[in-house]
Parts: C-alpha cells; sequence; structure tokens
C-alpha cells in the first residue's frame, strides 16, 4: 500500500466576532473500522487510518471483551477494506 499523507489543508469558512474569512485549516483523515472478535461483528467505528490493530487490541481489552491480551490467538488487519479478525480463548459472555 502507497504511503500517503494523512493530513490534509483545506480552506474553510472561519466565524469569528461577527467576521467571516476564509483560511486554510489541517484536517485529519478518519475512515471506518469494523472488529470482529471470534467471527461476531462488535463494532465499527471512525479512527485515524494509523496502527488500527492496536486500536483494536485496546478497545477489546478496554470494553471488558478479554481480559487479557494472551487472551487473543489471531489478529487479522485488512487496512485497505478497514476490518479487523480478532480471535480469542477465553471472552466476555456475549462478546463473541
Amino acid at each position: 500500500m502507497q504511503e500517503r499523507e494523512r493530513i490534509e489543508v483545506y480552506s474553510t469558512l472561519h466565524y469569528e466576532n461577527g467576521i467571516s474569512q476564509v483560511i486554510q485549516e489541517p484536517i485529519s483523515e478518519e475512515k471506518p473500522l469494523t472488529i470482529y472478535l471470534n467471527g461476531k461483528e462488535l463494532v465499527t467505528m471512525l479512527c485515524s487510518p494509523e496502527e488500527e490493530k492496536y486500536l483494536a487490541v485496546g478497545f477489546l481489552v478496554s470494553e471488558g471483551m478479554i481480559t487479557d491480551i494472551k487472551n487473543l490467538t489471531l489478529l487479522t488487519v485488512d487496512e485497505e477494506r478497514g476490518l479487523i479478525w480478532a480471535e480469542a480463548d477465553q471472552v466476555a459472555y456475549n462478546a463473541g
């Protein structure tokens, strides 16, 4: 996959104290990311397209889906399509 800039500069309309003007502002790219756990779709979220695997693992742990990253047996990332499949041998009740 070709590396590209994740932040682009766009013209935006800025309004302050009754005065509007067009200014240039940096805007970060976001894209949808869907996380599956043991074949079950859990969530689709918007995120910066960088290091999605860490976001997915952090989500699974912080939401209590898994208690420890050692429970993960497989993590497959499809950056192009914005999909992550996680497999775990121990999951929280009704998590996957």
